[in-house]
């Protein structure tokens, strides 16, 4: 397997860029490419309806309850991860702080909690639930 050219690197690194941080001129595109399509909903709300994931969950058997990352649309291009528990599995309850990137993993090595998210960000936990670094 060859090394990819850093030209190569690049343009695949500014397409994901413009994925996540669209300009304007894109938004405009976007619209314009649709404008022709007949469609039963406003393709603009592919890109912001509400959606849950990928759904993290970790059973804290000594508190008798269940965590569960996630991560959801906050607005245009941001998905933060956030953290909710439940003491049955059906009714959780989020709090509000934005932990990290979206797609986030946790797991544990030798004794210390780590996650991992999205584009291979890597976190260390600080804090229970909390304030990844």
């Amino acid at each position: 397997m060859s090394k990819p050219k850093l030209s190569e690197v690049e343009e695949a690194a500014q397409l994901v860029y413009s994925m996540i941080h669209p300009t304007e001129q894109q938004r405009q595109a976007l619209e314009a490419a649709t404008a022709e399509m007949t469609l039963p909903h406003d393709p603009m709300l592919d890109l912001c309806i509400l959606q849950l994931a990928p759904l993290d969950l970790h059973v804290d058997e000594r508190n008798q309850k269940i965590g569960m990352y996630f991560h959801g649309l906050e607005r245009f291009g941001a998905q933060p991860t956030r953290f909710a528990e439940s003491p049955s599995g059906m009714d959780f309850g989020a709090h509000p702080l934005k932990l990290a990137r979206p797609d986030l993993r946790v797991f544990a090595y030798e004794g210390i909690a780590y996650a991992m998210a999205m584009v291979g960000v890597l976190y260390r936990l600080k804090i229970a639930r909390a304030d990844f670094e």
